[in-house]
């Protein structure tokens, strides 16, 4: 049965991260993924299996909502031992796949 509300939240480092339910995955990821990186549904599906159409765009309908913030968090670097940023990450997955 899936999960009444698609997102949840997780605190992190003192901060509220937005996740898609059950799973690691950012909703940030996903945004990333498919705004920026212009990445189809159809690939996100076939790279990550624990997610499926409903789950993807209950992401996006939550970036829609809280765009300000998950933009901010997009530009935060994940790491701060090295300042990666999250889209950089994201990036370089997509670059590697074939």
């Amino acid at each position: 049965m899936a999960a009444l509300n698609p997102i949840e939240i997780t605190e992190e480092q003192g901060r509220r991260i937005p996740r898609i339910a059950g799973t690691r995955i950012r909703v940030s990821e996903v945004v990333m993924m498919h705004l920026r990186n212009h990445s189809s549904i159809e690939w996100i599906l076939e790279n990550y299996e624990v997610l499926d159409h409903a789950k993807i765009y209950a992401a996006l309908a939550y970036y829609y909502q809280h765009q300000a913030e998950l933009d901010a968090e997009m530009e935060t670097p994940v790491d701060t031992a090295d300042g990666v940023l999250l889209s950089d990450l994201i990036a370089k997955a997509k670059r590697n796949q074939p």
